[in-house]
């Protein structure tokens, strides 16, 4: 792509983005401490390496340790990272490095340091040309991280032994080829690529659970708002008003359902409700009122009272937190479990079920169970017995590396010996005691049942 091509279109894309990019800073921000962006060392062309930009997409004071590459659930995300990791909003920064001469719109995607010292000769004839934003690669596999089998123990390795090589030949294909309509037609079939792959039948499979709700929290977001304008006019909106309800009417359940997806709202509602849920509504609902805010500026509404934005945030803050709350008060009204230990449970059978029941029975509550992980990646994001998946088997040492989890509860008769064994070494790694279902079933029966024997 020819630099001044380069220059052109980046800049018009950054005027075009302006509000999006802003939204999502304000998100980042609100979300985690930290900078809105994260820079990394790439290796650009002729082999220099360069500073590239993107979003932050995982907290700031996150250990230092996992994997370099980022997977579609990797638990180490931020509800606003998964949102970018899905639709690679993440990327846009990326113009940045293309007006400072670092990377062009199109090409091969830079790698880091470590995946460049493999397989020299191919990466020879790949550096010999800028990288790009968009490749070759992300018209044919938009969504890596679906390459990886769930039951990966090494994604780094899988990739560098997997799917490197086969990137690498596409990209000097690619080298190869290159030509200016060649491409335009790479930018332009990267961008529907990007644009209309972020659903696929697999996400819709894992995530059907929670388009009911979004659509719930955006119906809600609707309703806040109408009733606003009912409020702020005393029940007789005004015919100028009028009209400008009717013309906001399209943008509000968008704007709204947008910033709910960004925080990844319908996660939350299934769940125990907490001062961590009472920040993601209220950063949602803050964040979907500065967005409809800035809708009515640019649609040269100006005579929108200002009075209404906040009128409507206060309503719909009110409503998203008293259904979570009721919903959380009735799936947990025998107690609360803050300050006990936190507990997960690998494998989902029947057993996986009995032991819920039977810790939800328990008048006591002893223990916090913070998710299931399972084998079956299309489960992932249902609930069992009302706690959620969060994960699977092979993500385990990722799991424990995020969420404060003092014992997993195997369940060994869903689970394959090689997968009891690596979970059991890395809980062993990480200090985190195991223990294994029925015979801790049996204990927690007896325990449960002990206050029933003094009663009358």
């Amino acid at each position: 792509m020819p630099r001044i091509v380069d220059l052109a279109l980046s800049v018009f894309m950054l005027i075009v983005c302006a509000p999006l990019i802003a939204m999502i800073a304000l998100a980042i921000r609100l979300e985690s401490r930290g900078p809105v962006f994260y820079r990394q060392e790439r290796i650009g062309r002729d082999g220099k390496p360069f500073q590239l930009f993107k979003f932050r997409k995982m907290p700031e004071d996150l250990p230092k340790r996992g994997p370099m590459l980022t997977g579609r659930f990797d638990p180490r995300l931020t509800h606003v990272g998964r949102f970018l990791e899905r639709t690679k909003l993440d990327e846009l920064p990326q113009l940045l490095n293309v007006l400072r001469g670092d990377m062009t719109l199109v090409g091969p995607r830079p790698e880091v340091r470590k995946f460049v010292s493999y397989y020299p000769e191919k990466w020879a004839t790949v550096l010999s040309v800028r990288p790009g934003v968009m490749g070759l690669n992300q018209v044919y596999h938009r969504n890596e991280s679906e390459l990886f089998p769930t039951d990966c123990p090494d994604i780094e390795e899988y990739y560098i032994h997997h799917i490197l090589p086969d990137k690498l030949d596409i990209d000097i294909r690619y080298v190869e080829r290159r030509c200016f309509w060649f491409d335009l037609w790479i930018l332009l079939r990267a961008a529907w690529v990007t644009v209309f792959g972020t659903v696929t039948w697999r996400s819709l499979e894992s995530y059907r659970s929670y388009f009911v709700i979004l659509i719930l929290d955006t119906c809600l977001g609707v309703a806040s708002y109408i009733m606003a304008h009912s409020v702020r006019f005393s029940g007789q909106v005004p015919l100028q008003d009028r009209e400008i309800l009717h013309q906001m009417i399209v943008a509000v359940p968008l704007i709204r359902a947008l910033a709910f997806a960004i925080y990844e709202m319908p996660r939350h509602v299934p769940g125990y409700f907490s001062i961590h849920e009472v920040g993601v509504v209220l950063r949602s609902v803050l964040v979907g009122s500065l967005g409809i805010l800035g809708y009515a500026f640019l649609a040269n509404l100006r005579a929108h009272s200002r009075a209404i934005f906040f009128i409507d945030s206060a309503f719909l803050a009110m409503l998203l937190l008293g259904y979570r709350w009721g919903w959380a008060w009735w799936k947990h009204r025998s107690g609360n479990l803050e300050g006990n230990p936190k507990v997960v449970i690998a494998g989902v059978n029947h057993e996986t079920v009995r032991i819920i029941q039977t810790l939800q029975r328990m008048r006591q509550k002893l223990v916090e169970v913070i998710g299931v992980v399972d084998t079956d990646p299309t489960r992932r994001g249902h609930h069992i017995a009302g706690v959620e998946i969060i994960g699977l088997a092979g993500e385990m040492d990722l799991l424990l590396g995020v969420h404060h989890i003092d014992a997993v509860l195997m369940v060994r008769s869903a689970l394959s010996d090689k997968i009891a064994e690596r979970i059991e070494r890395i809980c062993g790694d990480h200090d985190v005691k195991v223990c294994i279902v029925p015979e801790l079933i049996r204990t927690i029966e007896a325990i449960a049942a002990k206050p029933k024997a003094h009663e009358t």
